[in-house]
C-alpha cells in the first residue's frame, strides 16, 4: 500500500517539473525571444542569424571562430537590435516614419564598408534598414558629436517600454543605454 502513494506523487511531480522547466526555457524553440522591447520582440533565431552574418563580415573584425563572435561584439549587435526597436517606438509615438532620404543616407554609408557588397542580401537589407532608422532619429532630434540627443531619446523610450534581453546575449544596462556582456562570477 505504501508504494501506491509514492507512485502517484512521482506521476504528478514529473509532469509539473517538466512543464515548469519548459516554460522557463521557452520550450527551446528557435522563435523564443532574445530581445523584448515593450510588445515587440526579436527572436533568438533572428538575432543568431544576424550575429552569424556579422561574424562573416571581414571588415567588422569581430569573428572569434567560424560563424561566432565575442561576447562584446554580440552585446553590440544586440544593442543595435534594441535601438532599432526603440527608434520604431519613438517614430510611431511622434507620428513619423523612416523616409526615402533616410534609406538613401544609409545605403551611401553602407557602400563605404569594405566587403559590404559581398554580404548576403538579407544582411545588406537588414543593415540598411537599421541604419535608416538611426538616420530618421538623427533627422528628428538632431545630431551632435557624442550622440547625446539620440541617447536621451533612446533612454526615455527604454524607460517607457521596458527592455529585456535573454542572458545568453548580455543584459540591458539602463545607465549605459546598451546591452552589456554578462560577466560570470569569479571562480573561488
Amino acid at each position: 500500500m505504501s508504494a501506491r502513494p509514492r507512485s502517484v506523487v512521482v506521476a504528478v511531480a514529473i509532469p509539473v517539473v517538466v512543464a515548469v522547466v519548459a516554460v522557463a526555457v521557452g520550450l527551446g524553440t528557435p522563435g523564443a525571444a532574445a530581445i523584448c522591447v515593450g510588445d515587440r520582440t526579436v527572436s533568438k533565431s533572428a538575432l543568431d542569424g544576424q550575429l552569424a552574418e556579422w561574424a562573416d563580415l571581414e571588415a567588422a573584425g569581430i569573428r572569434t571562430t567560424a560563424g561566432a563572435v565575442s561576447a562584446d561584439a554580440g552585446a553590440t549587435v544586440a544593442t543595435f537590435a534594441v535601438y532599432e526597436l526603440l527608434i520604431e517606438r519613438f517614430l510611431r509615438r511622434v507620428g513619423e516614419t523612416v523616409v526615402a532620404e533616410d534609406r538613401q543616407l544609409a545605403r551611401a554609408a553602407a557602400g563605404q564598408i569594405p566587403g559590404f557588397a559581398d554580404q548576403p542580401a538579407s544582411f545588406r537589407t537588414r543593415y540598411v534598414e537599421q541604419q535608416a532608422a538611426f538616420a530618421a532619429l538623427g533627422r528628428l532630434v538632431g545630431t551632435d558629436d557624442q550622440g547625446a540627443a539620440a541617447l536621451r531619446v533612446l533612454r526615455r523610450e527604454a524607460r517607457r517600454s521596458g527592455v529585456e534581453v535573454a542572458p545568453v546575449y548580455g543584459r540591458w544596462s539602463p545607465v549605459q543605454v546598451a546591452v552589456v556582456p554578462v560577466v560570470p562570477p569569479p571562480v573561488r
